[in-house]
């Protein structure tokens, strides 16, 4: 039965298990190894690995690695989830060659970036590509373009496409103040707690507190961020709370990310190779 690549991850908090050496992985790869997402670097392409779990080989975020489907010479009774390894790693007598795919493994921005354009989906670890794709072939882009594309470019073009609907969707009811507060919001769906934009809709990279946050929601003709407050059971504005439309402060994390230009690659193809023997030497040499 052919390996299936899919959308949904398991939930995990990037730590999974620890490997059994000897088996899973040779004996010189430390036991308390552990498994991150990587996503394909071409997520759409028809030959595409999707989203994966893979060793972690000493790779910075926004890096791409060759990674390696290991299947086993004789299958394994426990149904395991498939093994992915570097691709310079080894093979152990007891697996084979299952394929290479050069993947991305995702910054914490990547990461918040989906979370903020699905908040219903339940990993952002794992983006849903197709559901993905299906959005950006109905904001006008051509779906064959979109198989070459990698992961950042594709949730960079998704974000833009996102801006332009919501420009072109603003209601009479959505219209902001010159501060950027809207009264009666035409679907109070879209604006989620303060608070959640602090812990979860706003990457590490971007540091942020809620005085900052407040002050920037204060300004709307330079952050273009829209906002309400929500109702209490009497129908009436709480005045101490905010709620702050998801999609454009998706859009000004995007525009505020540091070095978000050139996130991918962040490195020069030399710079990479020669990073990452240092940490194949330093890693994986015998003892």
């Amino acid at each position: 039965m052919p390996t299936q690549h899919t959308d949904q991850l398991p939930q995990t908090d990037r730590v999974m298990r620890a490997y059994r050496p000897g088996r899973d992985v040779p004996e010189s790869v430390p036991a308390n190894s552990l498994l991150v997402p990587f996503w394909d670097i071409r997520p759409l392409a028809s030959d595409s690995w999707g989203n994966i779990l893979g060793l972690d080989d000493g790779s910075g975020d926004g890096d791409a690695v060759d990674m390696r489907l290991w299947r086993r010479v004789v299958p394994d009774a426990t149904n395991e989830p498939p093994t992915y390894r570097p691709a310079h790693m080894p093979l152990p007598p007891c697996f084979r060659s299952g394929g290479v795919r050069r993947c991305y493994r995702p910054t914490d921005a990547d990461i918040a970036a989906v979370r903020a354009m699905y908040p219903s989906h339940p990993n952002p670890e794992a983006p849903p590509w197709q559901r993905i794709a299906a959005d950006l072939v109905a904001a006008g882009c051509d779906r064959d373009r979109l198989a070459d594309l990698n992961p950042p470019a594709l949730l960079q073009l998704l974000v833009q496409a996102r801006e332009r609907q919501s420009a072109d969707a603003v209601s009479v009811g959505d219209q902001p103040d010159e501060r950027g507060y809207v009264e009666s919001p035409a679907d109070p769906a879209e604006y989620v707690p303060a608070i959640d934009i602090l812990t979860k809709f706003t990457p590490p990279d971007l540091p942020m507190t809620m005085y900052r946050l407040v002050t920037i929601l204060e300004d709307y003709s330079a952050n273009r961020v829209r906002w309400t407050r929500p109702l209490n059971p009497k129908g009436q504005p709480m005045q101490r709370r905010r709620s702050v439309h998801l999609v454009d402060w998706a859009a000004y994390v995007k525009r505020h990310m540091p070095d978000d230009e050139d996130k991918f690659p962040r490195l020069s193809e030399a710079e990479l190779e020669r990073r990452k023997a240092a940490v194949r030497a330093s890693r994986y040499a015998p003892e």
